[in-house]
């Protein structure tokens, strides 16, 4: 193989969604890790399982209202850019943008100030217990943010920015928190309260969905400057999607996140706090698994626009091959790796997570 040939490789490599795929997982391992490092390992030796399971319920409960406030809006927004930059229609898609925030962000609203009203019926029927009111209320006023976060790095993701997109929605909240948490172990003497995480928590979450929101507008306002004086081809709104089609969308949002949601939730139904708190550490290290297949959806979704929207059905048929290859490669190490150390990981969180293997 001479220099010539070796160019050509690197060229193709280069050219390929492997550095895509392989830097967007390397982002979705590290949110992934530094969820994982918070809720189990952290939380579990500040909180103790009991904290941590009311935790991992406001977590799941937040994903949900989120996802049904937001109306599959985050899905379609993701479909829309990308096909509106596909046609280099720039101004369609920063109409788009501003558009798509509304929903997600009043139903989110919404949402939130029934359930201040309504707070002590709500806590009796979801956790048993009246005086949970104040984690009703945290739960649908962190939705909120939560929803417009969804929105904005799904934007991200639709204008070829997965590795940032991801970042911002799994792991940088996290990162805050943590870094909070930290300081506050170093700085005051005060035990560590299970509602002043969540408080603090819904603040980091508050903070990232403002700088998603800025930097996914920032980079639609450069795209749509520098398009001025290119040809684009004009979309149609109802090309970017309507509301029969985002309704599917949230169908299916919903679903997903009921099913990595709703165990840990049925589990409140039936067991105690610690007992909750157990559980949802070991699914937590389980529902690592996932991140792979939200990397590879981060990464296509995209790609599969652009071949759709240029009626590409060979390349269409390639790419989603590419990604049963890729499943199966990025699947097998980290299925040996939970095998082998599972414990050692539940360990980490405190000996008494261990019965949970």
């Amino acid at each position: 193989m001479n220099v010539s040939d070796i160019k050509t490789l690197l060229n193709r490599i280069k050219s390929s969604t492997i550095p895509a795929v392989t830097s967007t997982y390397s982002t979705r391992i590290l949110s992934g890790g530094l969820q994982y490092l918070l809720i189990a390992v952290v939380l579990g030796r500040t909180i103790g399982a009991s904290g941590v399971g009311i935790f991992l319920l406001y977590l799941s409960w937040l994903q949900i209202t989120a996802t049904f406030g937001a109306f599959g809006y985050p899905t379609l927004s993701l479909r829309a850019i990308a096909t509106a930059l596909e046609r280099n229609d720039h101004f369609e898609a920063y109409r788009y943008w501003k558009r798509s925030l509304g929903v997600p962000f009043f139903g989110t609203f919404i949402i939130a100030i029934l359930a201040f009203a309504w707070r002590n019926p709500i806590a009796g029927l979801i956790f048993r217990d009246l005086e949970l009111g104040w984690l009703v209320v945290a739960i649908t006023a962190s939705a909120v943010p939560m929803a417009v976060l969804l929105i904005a790095t799904s934007v991200l993701k639709g204008q070829g920015k997965p590795v940032l997109g991801l970042f911002l929605q799994f792991g940088a909240a996290p990162l805050l928190l943590l870094l909070g948490l930290v300081t506050h172990l170093f700085s005051f003497e005060g035990p560590v309260l299970t509602g002043g995480l969540i408080v603090g928590f819904s603040i980091a979450l508050f903070s990232v969905a403002i700088i998603a929101v800025g930097l996914a507008d920032y980079g639609l306002r450069l795209t749509r400057r520098q398009a001025k004086s290119s040809k684009h081809y004009p979309v149609v709104s109802s090309e970017l999607g309507t509301n029969a089609v985002a309704a599917r969308f949230w169908l299916i949002d919903l679903s997903n996140q009921a099913n990595l949601r709703v165990p840990i939730i049925l589990v409140s139904f039936f067991a105690s706090p610690e007992e909750v708190g157990y559980f949802g550490v070991s699914y937590q290290l389980v529902a690592q698994v996932g991140i792979l297949f939200t990397a590879l959806q981060s990464v296509y979704s995209p790609i599969f626009v652009r071949d759709f929207t240029r009626r590409k059905a060979t390349l269409l048929r390639r790419h989603f091959l590419q990604t049963r290859i890729y499943a199966v490669a990025l699947y097998l190490p980290i299925f040996l790796v939970f095998i082998g150390a599972g414990k050692f990981f539940l360990g980490l969180s405190g000996p008494d997570f261990t019965q949970a293997f």
